[in-house]
């Protein structure tokens, strides 16, 4: 029975649209040597709304 194959993708894939990620909070990163903090905000309409810190050069938002 070939349809058994795809029952994990399928059992997967359904996890994977049930869940709702959260974008909103903080994220740490680099680009080359400077190390960036991403602040995100998701407001009640669903509007995303940021700001990027450079730690290194001492620029907050």
């Amino acid at each position: 029975m070939m349809w058994f194959r795809w029952l994990p993708v399928l059992f997967s894939l359904c996890a994977a649209v049930a869940q709702t990620p959260k974008l909103g909070g903080d994220y740490l990163g680099m680009l080359g040597a400077l190390h960036l903090k991403l602040h995100l905000k998701v407001g009640p309409n669903g509007a995303t709304e940021g700001t990027l810190d450079s730690v290194d050069q001492g620029a907050m938002a």
